[in-house]
C-alpha cells in the first residue's frame, strides 16, 4: 500500500465525525450528514481513482489485480452482513420474495436503485446505497479501463480525465434525481 497523506486521512476523519454527529445528536440538519457522506465518496473516490490508475498502466493485469483486490476487501464482510439481514428479516415474518431481492440487489451492488423503484424494502440494508454507488464506479472503471486498454490509446491521461468527468456528472444526475424522487424523511 502506497504511501498516504495525513491531510487526507485527518479529512476523512472530520467527514466521519460529521456523519456520527448527525445520526447520534437529534436535531442535526441533513446537510451535515448528507456532505459529509458526500465528501467521504469525494475522497474515496480520488483515492480509488489513484490506484486505478496505476494499475491500469499495468495493463490488463493490472485491471484484474485491481478488481480482485477490491472484490476481497469487500465481499466477504458484504456476504455476511446479508446473510445476517436475511435471517433477521426472515425472522421477522417479512416477505421471502422481498428478503431475497434486497439481498440479490445489494450483493449485485445496485441496492440503490432497488431502493429507489422500489415501494417496500427491508431494514438493515439503509446504509448500503454509499456501497452500491462505490460498486457501480467499480464497474464503470473497469468497463472503461478495459476498453482503453484494448483499443491501445496513446493518450491513456486525457481518456481517463474523460472518464472522470463522465462519473462526475453522473453523480450529478444522480443527486439531482435523488433530490427530487426519494423521500428523506
Amino acid at each position: 500500500m502506497g504511501q498516504r497523506a495525513v491531510f487526507i486521512d485527518f479529512l476523512r476523519g472530520l467527514s466521519v465525525l460529521g456523519i456520527l454527529f448527525y445520526h447520534i445528536v437529534p436535531g442535526t440538519p441533513i446537510g451535515l450528514g448528507q456532505g459529509s457522506m458526500e465528501f467521504i465518496l469525494v475522497i474515496s473516490g480520488y483515492l480509488i481513482t489513484r490506484t486505478f490508475a496505476r494499475r491500469l498502466s499495468q495493463g490488463f493485469a493490472g485491471l484484474k489485480d485491481f478488481a480482485s483486490s477490491r472484490a476481497r476487501r469487500l465481499l466477504p464482510t458484504l456476504c455476511l452482513y446479508v446473510a445476517l439481514i436475511i435471517i433477521v428479516n426472515l425472522a421477522k415474518g417479512k416477505s421471502v420474495q422481498l428478503v431475497f431481492a434486497s439481498s440479490f440487489w445489494t450483493l449485485l451492488g445496485f441496492y440503490n436503485w432497488f431502493h429507489i423503484f422500489s415501494t417496500e424494502t427491508i431494514r438493515g440494508l439503509g446504509g448500503i446505497w454509499s456501497l452500491s454507488i462505490e460498486d457501480q464506479y467499480y464497474y464503470l472503471m473497469l468497463t472503461a479501463g478495459g476498453l482503453l486498454l484494448l483499443f491501445r490509446t496513446k493518450k491513456l491521461g486525457a481518456a481517463f480525465f474523460a472518464l472522470y468527468i463522465f462519473m462526475a456528472i453522473s453523480s450529478l444526475v444522480m443527486r439531482i434525481y435523488n433530490a427530487g424522487y426519494v423521500d428523506y424523511s
